[in-house]
C-alpha cells in the first residue's frame, strides 16, 4: 500500500513518468507514420475547398505524428485507478467512477476518429449532426450517472436559484460535457495552445473544487492531469514533435465539463471558459455564413485562432495572447466566485 503522498508530489511523479514515456512513444509514432491527414498540405476542409491559407501557414507541420492524447489518457486512467486501489487516498467511489466513465467514453469517441483519419478506413459515414447526436446520447449516460448520484450541481448563487428538476439537470449536464469536449478539441490547433490553455483553466477550477465538499477525487484527478499535460506540453511547444489528436482532446475537454458540474460553477463557465466559447462559435459562425450566404466567409479561416495567423500573426504570438486571455478570464472568474459564495 502506497502512502497518501501530497498532491504536488503526485503531479511531479506523473510528470516525470509521462515525460520519460513520451520519448519512446514519439519515436514509435514517427516509425509507424501515425499522422493526421487533415494536417497535410493540400487537404480539403469540410466545405470541400482547398485550404491554401492553411497550407501556407502550417505547411511545416506536414509529417508530424499525432496520438499524444492516447498516452495522456492512458497515464491519467492508470494513475487515477492506482490512487484508489494502491494508496491511502480515500476517494469517493461514485466520483471515481464518474470521472473514469467520462474519460473512457469520450476518449473512445476520439480514438475512433483518430483511427479513422490516420488509417483512412471508411467506417460510419457520419455527418457533423450525427456525431453530435451520438455524443449527446453518450453525454446523457455520463450525466445520468452524475445526477443520479447527486454529484452534479447547477446553480446561480447571486439569484439564489438551484436546478432541482432532474431532467433539466441531466440535459444541462450533458450539453456542458459535450460542449467542453468539442470546444477543447477545436482549440487544439496550434502548437502548445490547447495544453497551455488547459493548465491555466485548471487553476480556477482547482480553487472551486477545493471549496466544495467531498472533492478529494476531483483534486487527485486534477493534479494527475496537470502532471501528464505538462509532460506533453514540453513536446508540443513549437515546433511540435507530436500532436494530441481527438483521443486526448475529447477526453480532457469532457474532464473540464465534469469538473465544472461537480464544483457547481457552471454559472462561471462563460467567464473562465470564455476563450473556448469564442473559439468554438467562430467555427459555427463561419459554417453558417458559408452555408446560407453563398459561401461568404466571416473569417479568413476558422476557428478564429487560425484567422489571426492568416492575417499575419506569428503562431507563438497567437498562443501567448490566448494564454493571456485565459489567465485574465481565470482571474475574473475567481473574483466573481468569491464575490458570490
Amino acid at each position: 500500500m502506497l502512502p497518501a503522498v501530497n498532491l504536488y508530489l503526485l503531479a511531479s511523479l506523473v510528470f516525470v513518468v509521462t515525460f520519460l514515456l513520451f520519448v519512446p512513444f514519439i519515436n514509435l509514432m514517427y516509425r509507424l507514420n501515425i499522422k493526421d491527414p487533415e494536417r497535410e498540405i493540400g487537404r480539403k476542409d469540410r466545405f470541400g475547398d482547398f485550404v491554401n491559407i492553411f497550407d501556407n501557414i502550417k505547411g511545416y507541420k506536414s509529417g508530424t505524428p499525432t496520438g499524444g492524447g492516447i498516452l495522456i489518457v492512458f497515464m491519467v486512467v492508470l494513475v487515477f485507478a492506482g490512487t484508489r486501489f494502491f494508496s491511502n487516498y480515500e476517494i469517493d467511489a461514485d466520483r471515481y467512477n464518474l470521472f473514469l466513465l467520462g474519460i473512457l467514453i469520450f476518449g473512445a469517441i476520439g480514438l475512433y476518429d483518430d483511427l479513422k483519419k490516420v488509417f483512412k478506413f471508411k467506417g460510419l459515414a457520419l455527418r457533423v449532426r450525427h456525431k453530435f447526436v451520438i455524443q449527446m446520447l453518450l453525454g446523457l449516460v455520463v450525466a445520468y450517472f452524475g445526477v443520479s448520484k447527486g454529484l452534479f450541481i447547477v446553480e446561480i448563487p447571486f439569484l439564489g436559484y438551484v436546478v432541482e428538476n432532474q431532467w433539466l439537470l441531466m440535459g444541462l449536464s450533458a450539453l456542458t460535457i459535450v460542449f467542453m469536449s468539442n470546444a477543447f478539441n477545436i482549440i487544439d490547433g496550434i502548437d502548445g495552445l490547447s495544453s497551455g490553455s488547459l493548465l491555466i483553466t485548471l487553476l480556477p477550477i482547482t480553487v472551486f473544487v477545493s471549496n466544495s465538499t467531498n472533492s478529494l477525487a476531483d483534486l487527485v484527478l486534477i493534479y494527475i492531469v496537470i502532471g501528464a499535460v505538462l509532460a506533453y506540453l514540453y513536446f508540443n511547444i513549437k515546433p511540435a514533435r507530436l500532436f494530441m489528436g481527438d483521443t486526448g482532446a475529447l477526453a480532457l475537454g469532457a474532464v473540464l465539463g465534469i469538473l465544472t458540474l461537480t464544483s457547481g460553477t457552471l454559472y462561471l463557465l462563460p467567464v473562465f471558459g470564455f476563450v473556448y466559447i469564442v473559439d468554438s462559435f467562430s467555427s459555427v459562425v463561419q459554417w453558417f455564413s458559408k452555408q446560407f450566404f453563398n459561401g461568404k466567409k466571416v473569417f479568413k479561416i476558422a476557428p478564429i485562432h487560425h484567422h489571426f495567423e492568416a492575417i499575419g500573426w506569428e503562431d507563438t504570438k497567437v498562443v501567448f495572447r490566448f494564454w493571456l486571455a485565459h489567465a485574465f478570464c481565470s482571474l475574473l472568474a475567481l473574483g466573481l466566485y468569491f464575490l458570490f459564495v
